[in-house]
């Protein structure tokens, strides 16, 4: 990708004022990441979805408080509120996921979807904490990811945004 600066835009780069997608490597190369986090979301989500008819969100979340997993101050709010509506949780887990990851795969509202995505998987973060390195490893890397397309705006690039980003170049949600 090259910057060029062009007299009729004010001396700025035309990268800060274009709208259109980038198809080079490094717009191929965030369209990737996220559609990888997108189907990441969207899988799990999926084979989280017997647990609708069942307690699988509250046994897991309560073997996880039993062995120590959660941060101290995070346990609190496992307890009280998502051990007491698990129910509510769990449509919000399976639900969310496989939304956010379908948002992310076809590149529709990718910096709303990935900020949701931030937020879940911070949580899964602190519900995790002591697990070790291969659960901690794969929840930042996951955030970084969902970061990174929610900063670029990464749904411009082989995703639905495009076409929002023409109706409406201003908005901050593509």
């Amino acid at each position: 990708m090259s910057v060029m600066v062009s007299p009729d835009r004010g001396g700025l780069p035309r990268a800060a004022v274009s709208i259109t997608p980038d198809f080079g490597t490094m717009g191929s190369c965030l369209a990737i990441l996220r559609i990888f986090l997108g189907v990441k979301l969207l899988v799990a989500g999926l084979e989280k979805w017997k647990w609708i008819s069942q307690t699988g969100l509250g046994d897991k979340l309560g073997d996880w408080i039993h062995r120590g997993a959660p941060i101290y101050w995070y346990v609190p709010f496992l307890e009280n509120s998502v051990l007491r509506h698990s129910h509510l949780f769990t449509w919000l887990v399976v639900f969310g996921e496989v939304i956010l990851g379908v948002m992310l795969v076809f590149g529709l509202y990718t910096r709303l979807a990935s900020f949701l995505a931030i937020v879940m998987l911070l949580n899964y973060m602190f519900a995790t904490w002591n697990l070790g390195f291969q659960w901690q490893g794969l929840n930042q890397s996951l955030i970084a990811i969902a970061f990174t397309c929610m900063v670029t705006g990464a749904g411009r690039v082989f995703g639905l945004d495009v076409s929002n980003a023409f109706k409406n170049p201003k908005s901050v949600w593509w």
